[in-house]
């Protein structure tokens, strides 16, 4: 049996979510994890020599968390040894526009080299729209984006675009292939 750390910085709550919901499909496959929230973690904290590492970030304003670049960096050495998978939780993964999937394929890339860690596996993950949750002014601003790319704008409700299908078969083959590489051949 093997352990997979799972560590993540959530700003409205879905990568937590998300991070969860890994959690729960890698144990459900017969590893152990440890779920690891970096906003209240100390990067000085030992580490806790996992098999393999996922980590969950959302993208806010074209940034992902300070705490989640803060634990990276001071991880970096350690988590470049056993396998890893990075996850993006952003709306714009939605877009059909081929920029905006540039873009984000570009934002976690330079994010990555900037912490100096190089995981196996990049996914990008679609959020949740949390209009209830915002204040007036982040509401509006999100009702205009939304407007112009053909989104919900019913600031009444709250919209969840995580596809957990696609999340959890992404999970198993990364589970069966880095931590199983007898179930890959």
């Amino acid at each position: 049996m093997s352990t997979v750390l799972i560590g993540y910085g959530s700003i409205e709550g879905q990568t937590r979510k998300i991070c969860q919901r890994v959690a729960q499909k890698v144990e459900a496959l017969g590893h152990r994890t440890v779920l690891v929230d970096t906003t209240e973690r100390s990067e000085k904290e030992e580490w806790p020599n996992p098999d393999a590492v996922i980590i969950g970030a959302p993208i806010h304003e074209h940034h992902y968390p300070a705490a989640v670049r803060r634990y990276i960096k001071a991880h970096s050495e350690a988590m470049s040894k056993p396998p890893g998978m990075f996850l993006s939780v952003s709306l714009a993964v939605m877009s059909d526009e081929e920029d905006d999937k540039t873009a984000l394929q570009h934002l976690a890339s330079s994010f990555l080299e900037s912490v100096g860690w190089q995981p196996a596996d990049i996914h990008q993950i679609a959020g949740a729209l949390k209009y209830t949750e915002y204040n007036f002014f982040k509401r509006f601003i999100m009702k205009q984006i939304l407007r112009a790319a053909g989104g919900p704008t019913d600031t009444h409700q709250d919209y969840e675009f995580t596809d957990w299908e696609a999340l959890e078969k992404n999970v198993e083959d990364f589970v069966r292939t880095r931590l199983e590489p007898s179930a890959a051949a």
